[in-house]
């Protein structure tokens, strides 16, 4: 009997309420939202507590919604955005347990609402930054007035821009909804009553986020590492967003996520003054070649200005966040992830079983593939990266693995080219190459690695359950 037999399909409800229903959009305080605020999802199977975590999300998005269609409330779009980031955060991060219903014309959607709002809310924050600088030199004065003159015609586009796509969110919404509440799963006959749980699966996304985390902060080192400095401010959002629905399940997880709430403010203040920077150099490239050399000056004082609140601000930084502060953060997101662990008795485990071959079998059918993969730096965390170039294209993934023996924890992502590239100069001494041929036997598939450089050859096979026997095929 095949190890995936059976799928059922399952309708999940908000906890709290007594049917899965559409919020209407004008109500301002829904109490069935309040009581699933309220509630655990920890120890549910991870496929309902994570559709229950993006129908929160999903709620607060209609909540800034109805504010956005009101009087001005200069924090609706930024809470609506906010909710938005949440819910794609959240599909993104435990894509394997969601994607079954939350398709790629769903993602399209929101990812298209979202980024059309982003203009709009940028140019809010910059316009509010500049207008709170009240002390400045009277040529840099002069200079910030020149910028807000040229982002308030920018800011009318955007804002343009945002209300059609923000439009579009009645109409998507009811979709994403009808979505998240319902999944299909299938029945493992090795473990027929096993189902991993929310807290299990987040402990170990927290793990790898942390491992990431780790790895773009020890990448920031001077001012200039601005993009690098974002970086990981948006490795610390994620890391977060898997936290939050959980923070009150350990009990160190709120002083955790609010210390990365800290982080996230400061980095992004650095950013903030980074873009500044980016928009004066832009002006002053605008500026038409009759203009007064005044005018030049004045963005250049202004421009000084802000390089000179950018330094103190990357100084904070250092101090608080680039060292010990770092080390500090990272131990305690790892107690919380422990804690995670312990919250449920049993953690997903990967079960396999390796062999030492004299040499390199030949079997029949196999599909072959180029691995190449390295281990980023550290002691108590070792995060994996990996290429895998096949018949499919190439692929990249990011792991990290727990424990010893037959039985290890595992949690992997796929991630992309660009954050490979980034991360593979940091696992320098500590990499292999080698040739994967997979070959299907029965319910089992093998793997046989050839390594390059070196005279070995292993086969591996992943199992069931640790008391699985193992008879390796007369090829082998």
């Amino acid at each position: 009997m095949p190890a995936r037999a059976v799928a059922g399909n399952f309708a999940i409800q908000p906890l709290g309420a007594g049917r899965a229903r559409r919020p209407d959009w004008r109500e301002r305080d829904d109490p069935s939202v309040m009581k699933r605020a309220a509630a655990s999802v920890a120890d549910l199977p991870v496929h309902i507590g994570i559709r229950l975590v993006a129908m929160r999300c999903l709620d607060d998005a209609v909540e800034a919604f109805g504010r956005l269609r009101g009087e001005r409330d200069e924090e609706a779009l930024h809470d609506f955005r906010v909710a938005l980031r949440r819910l794609r955060s959240t599909f993104r991060a435990y894509r394997p347990y969601i994607d079954d219903t939350i398709t790629k014309p769903h993602r399209r959607e929101l990812r298209r609402i979202a980024r059309a709002t982003g203009a709009a809310r940028d140019l809010e924050v910059q316009l509010k930054w500049l207008r709170s600088q009240r002390r400045l030199p009277s040529k840099a004065a002069a200079g910030s007035t020149r910028l807000v003159r040229h982002l308030r015609e920018r800011e009318r586009v955007a804002e343009s821009a945002a209300g059609e796509a923000v439009l579009q969110f009645p109409a998507v919404e009811p979709r994403v909804r009808d979505a998240l509440s319902r999944y299909s799963a299938s029945i493992q006959p090795s473990a027929p009553l096993r189902a991993p749980t929310t807290a299990e699966i987040a402990a170990g996304l927290a793990t790898l986020y942390a491992a990431a985390l780790s790895s773009t902060m020890a990448s920031v080192r001077t001012v200039d590492d601005g993009v690098r400095a974002h970086q990981t401010r948006i490795a610390g959002k994620r890391l977060r967003y898997v936290l939050e629905p959980l923070e009150a399940d350990t009990p160190r997880g709120k002083s955790a996520v609010a210390a990365l709430r800290r982080l996230q403010d400061d980095l992004g203040d650095l950013h903030d003054l980074d873009v500044m920077l980016e928009l004066i150099e832009a002006e002053s490239a605008e500026l038409d070649p009759d203009e007064p050399a005044v005018a030049r000056a004045e963005l250049a004082a202004f421009g000084d200005y802000v390089r000179h609140r950018r330094d103190r601000t990357f100084a904070a930084v250092q101090r608080t966040w680039l060292a010990d502060g770092a080390r500090a953060l990272l131990e305690e997101v790892r107690a919380v992830a422990e804690a995670l662990k312990a919250h449920t008795g049993e953690a997903v485990l990967e079960i396999e079983r390796k062999f030492l071959l004299r040499g390199m079998p030949r079997p029949r059918k196999a599909v072959s593939v180029r691995i190449d993969q390295g281990w980023l730096p550290g002691k108590r965390l070792r995060e994996r990266i990996r290429r895998v170039r096949g018949p499919a294209g190439t692929r990249y993934y990011r792991t990290v693995k727990f424990g010893r023996g037959l039985a290890r924890r595992e949690i992997e992502e796929e991630t992309t080219e660009d954050v490979f590239r980034q991360l593979w100069p940091l696992t320098r001494g500590r990499r292999v190459a080698k040739r994967r041929v997979l070959v299907k036997d029965g319910p089992f598939t093998w793997e046989i690695d050839r390594f390059y450089g070196r005279d070995l050859v292993l086969a591996e096979v992943e199992l069931p359950s640790p008391d699985t026997p193992v008879i390796p095929p007369p090829w082998l």
